[in-house]
């Protein structure tokens, strides 16, 4: 017996690459071809934990799943939204004990145009809409009417409540867990629940953000990419060495992808990159000269209160000369004091050189003003370079 897996959101042949190159669970199309071919014929056991996602790609699973010669049964562990087409192509469904089926209608993840773009839209996701109900309708038995009912509320069901509806014909462990047990999980199961559904899948914003941070760092890291971008097993490797590991005809050899690598085998991305990488650059560009316009702005307002030199360096001098207005101003402070303390050092010593430190102190005071004008005539003629 061939196990399937089906998880993370439900992508496209050509989108699947990327999911499986960043190492984040997904499932297109060409999974579920290459696990029934690998079955041939055989019994195939599908499991399910998907939120959903594309909605024309899950259309393409019912439809070959439906063709499939041999018996398929679905487990349920989560099936939401497009992921719910699989459980209505299967011949029987079971229900993990904390499982949940949710289905609405069909969303567009795109908005643009005028009233009458809006109302092909509207008009486009009616039709998509008949498409489920007619997958619904086959499966469960139930009227269109009251389908349709369920999608536009939203319909979360438990799985007791996907059985009584015809989504699930049974329980995975109906005689391991009671029905109120199986209810308590599904409610704590069903508060942990992301869903993320319309007729493109979406990628949360934490991982949007991270791939967003590799990007504009240039670089990404070395990731292991099975050539084939399948990661389904067979239920029990010793049974079928061939449903061991599908895989193309490299035999699942895996090779390491760096960016440069990835950019050149799909131009497309590299265009984004490039222009991701183009509006990063500007915008640093730009940050860098507001900030080096700021900083000698700033430095100009002071430049009446340092010497010239000292602001021709902060403006253009080396990596660490360059300096903003607020390191200057201490700079300068630290200058002016040095200068403060060498002048009265000098004044002193002039002071002392004069002799005016040795007069004595019982001259009369008219002797003590002619002493006092005798020793500044002495002062200033000496600093002149005069006699004393």
């Amino acid at each position: 017996m061939t196990k399937i897996n089906v998880k993370g959101p439900i992508v496209s042949n050509d989108s699947a690459w990327l999911y499986r190159w960043l190492g984040w669970d997904a499932c297109c199309v060409n999974d579920i071809n290459t696990g029934l071919e690998s079955a041939n014929g055989d019994d195939v056991v599908i499991e399910v934990n998907s939120q959903g996602g594309l909605c024309t790609a899950g259309f393409e699973m019912y439809s070959t799943i439906k063709q499939y010669e041999g018996n398929v049964e679905v487990h349920v562990i989560n099936a939401c939204s497009a992921a719910t087409f699989i459980l209505c192509a299967a011949d029987k469904v079971l229900m993990s004990d904390a499982a949940v089926v949710m289905i609405h209608n069909t969303q567009s993840s795109w908005g643009g145009g005028d009233y009458r773009d809006a109302q092909m839209t509207a008009d486009m996701l009616r039709e998509f809409n008949e498409s489920v109900l007619n997958v619904y309708e086959k499966k469960t038995g139930k009227s269109r009417e009251e389908l349709q009912a369920m999608m536009d509320n939203d319909t979360f069901m438990s799985p007791q409540t996907a059985i009584e509806n015809g989504f699930a014909d049974g329980m995975l462990f109906e005689d391991e867990k009671d029905d109120e047990s199986s209810q308590m999980n599904f409610i704590e199961a069903s508060k942990q629940m992301a869903v993320y559904n319309s007729t493109l899948p979406v990628i949360s914003d934490e991982k949007a953000h991270e791939l967003m941070l590799l990007l504009n760092s240039g670089k990404l890291p070395e990731r292991k990419v099975p050539d084939d971008l399948n990661s389904n097993k067979a239920d029990n490797p010793s049974e079928n060495a061939d449903t061991n590991n599908i895989t193309n005809e490299n035999n699942g050899k895996e090779q390491n992808m760096t960016l440069e690598e990835m950019l050149k085998e799909h131009l497309e991305l590299k265009a984004e990159v490039d222009v991701l990488k183009a509006e990063a650059k500007a915008e640093g560009e730009k940050e860098g000269a507001d900030k080096e316009r700021d900083r000698l702005e700033n430095l100009d307002k002071i430049a009446a209160n340092v010497s010239a030199e000292m602001l021709k360096n902060a403006k253009y001098g080396d990596a660490d000369a360059r300096v903003d207005a607020r390191e200057l101003a201490y700079q300068a402070m630290l200058a002016q004091k040095q200068e403060a303390v060498a002048y009265m050092r000098d004044a002193m010593a002039d002071s002392k050189e004069s002799g005016a430190t040795d007069v004595g102190a019982s001259l009369s005071d008219s002797d003590k003003d002619l002493q006092d004008v005798e020793n500044m005539a002495a002062y200033v003629n000496g600093r002149r370079g005069g006699k004393r």
